[in-house]
């Protein structure tokens, strides 16, 4: 009688990705100043919270510039993640960042931006030609 109650819980609408799947792309959101001399100057870029169980898949960064440019431009293989300072954050230092072929819009969500990371693969942000092509997130 309680069996006939259960039901399976529905998948989310759009998930597109394959079982077992793992984001091996980390997305982060930088302004002007430290997008020139962190991102392009050090590549590497801190203090980040990073979930534990995404920390062994990270292959790459990418990076979204805020207003004016509302896109992600660049992205860089990752070299290292070690922690920052013994905050519970950390550092990211990667090889030299590459711009993308096409520029990733932020397309009819003009008026919104994206905060904090989001996490992707590789292949969908090469794909992709709008903000949108990378949801849902990771």
């Amino acid at each position: 009688m309680f069996a006939n109650k259960l039901r399976a819980s529905p998948q989310p609408p759009n998930v597109e990705r394959a079982a077992g799947e793992l984001p091996d792309t980390i997305i982060v959101s930088a302004k002007e100043e430290s997008f020139d001399s962190v991102f392009l100057g050090e590549w590497c870029w801190y203090p980040i919270r990073i979930g534990s169980e995404k920390l062994a898949s990270l292959k790459w960064i990418a990076v979204y510039q805020t207003a004016p440019v509302s896109a992600i431009t660049h992205f860089a293989k990752i070299d290292q993640i070690v922690d920052y300072k013994d905050t519970g954050r950390y550092k990211i230092v990667f090889e030299e960042p590459e711009e993308l072929d096409n520029q990733i819009v932020l397309g009819d969500h003009r008026g919104k931006t994206l905060q904090g990371q989001r996490y992707t693969t590789l292949e969908k942000l090469k794909a992709a030609k709008q903000i949108e092509d990378l949801k849902p997130w990771q």
